[in-house]
């Protein structure tokens, strides 16, 4: 799983670029960032809805709060690029590691993570 976090941040300039684009394939941009708790020490939480803030990017979690982040916080991301996601490095490493039959979750991203 380090890997996969290790080469999603190496690859973040391709989803800020795409981001940034007025490409019309590319839609549902989502980070996942890494958030201090008190009860594990730390948690990821996938964002969506990201926006520019000062410093920093504001993000909306699945129950609607807005989470501040910074680049250095971001473990994972993903957008689509046409019906299919691009990015997820998390997520494709937990499905290499299952022997579960999965091909409904896997058929969602692009065989390569990178467009």
């Amino acid at each position: 799983m380090q890997d996969a976090v290790a080469d999603a941040r190496a690859s973040l300039p391709v989803f800020f670029e795409a981001w940034q684009s007025e490409n019309d394939a590319y839609s549902d941009f989502r980070v996942t960032v890494i958030m201090p708790t008190s009860s594990y020490g730390r948690d990821y939480e996938e964002l969506t809805s990201i926006r520019r803030e000062f410093a920093g990017f504001i993000g909306e979690t699945s129950g609607g709060d807005d989470v501040p982040f910074l680049i250095a916080d971001i473990a994972d991301w993903q957008f689509k690029d046409g019906e299919r996601y691009r990015g997820g490095f998390a997520r494709r490493a937990m499905f290499d590691m299952t022997d579960a039959d999965i091909p409904n979750l896997r058929d969602r991203y692009h065989q390569e993570p990178l467009p």
